[in-house]
């Protein structure tokens, strides 16, 4: 390994970038009435219509009917989910799924005896234009469980910035790595 920068030459560093508005998109959705209670795996807000906020539709829009955010731009995202959960005797699996695939699930403990709990999802991955996002969630058993009033659902976009930066060894020869 080199201990000094001795070359005349230039160094360009450069990072990527991921175009968008500033400040980055959201888009929120909130439930404002409880969720059928079920058995079987349901997206959040699957039996109401939630309360949504979008701060650029142009970027990430919420269908209520597929009950999904729709992400219109390639990006890095984040999807959070705080869902208040009632009922339940077990286990439920939590997913946040891009393109009905998981990117991540989690199983928190739900039980009625304690209920209402509140349990928080959170992914962080990669979405290409036209993907979608959603959270489900599955009792995993014959004991119903839905998620109730105050549940939110978070989707936003990061922000990169693209940065070349050139720089001219002649200001760091006799410099070794660490003074650099």
């Amino acid at each position: 390994t080199a201990t000094s920068i001795v070359e005349t030459s230039s160094i360009i560093l450069s990072f990527s970038s991921n175009p968008m508005p500033i400040p980055p998109p959201f888009a929120y959705i909130q439930l404002t009435a409880d969720d059928a209670a079920s058995t079987d795996a349901q997206h959040v807000g699957y039996s109401n219509t939630p309360t949504v906020i979008a701060s650029n539709p142009g970027h990430i829009t919420w269908s209520d009917g597929a009950k999904q955010f729709n992400v219109s731009a390639a990006g890095t995202y984040e999807c959070m989910g705080c869902i208040t959960f009632e009922g339940g005797a077990t286990l439920v699996t939590c997913k946040v799924n891009k393109n009905g695939t998981a990117v991540l699930t989690v199983i928190p403990r739900v039980h009625s005896t304690v209920d209402p709990v509140e349990r928080t999802v959170r992914a962080i991955f990669t979405a290409a234009a036209g993907d979608n996002v959603d959270i489900t969630y599955d009792s995993n058993s014959g004991n119903t469980v839905k998620a109730i009033t105050g549940t939110t659902v978070t989707l936003k976009r990061f922000y990169v910035k693209e940065v070349e930066i050139e720089i001219d060894n002649k200001l760091l020869r006799g410099m070794d790595c660490e003074q650099i």
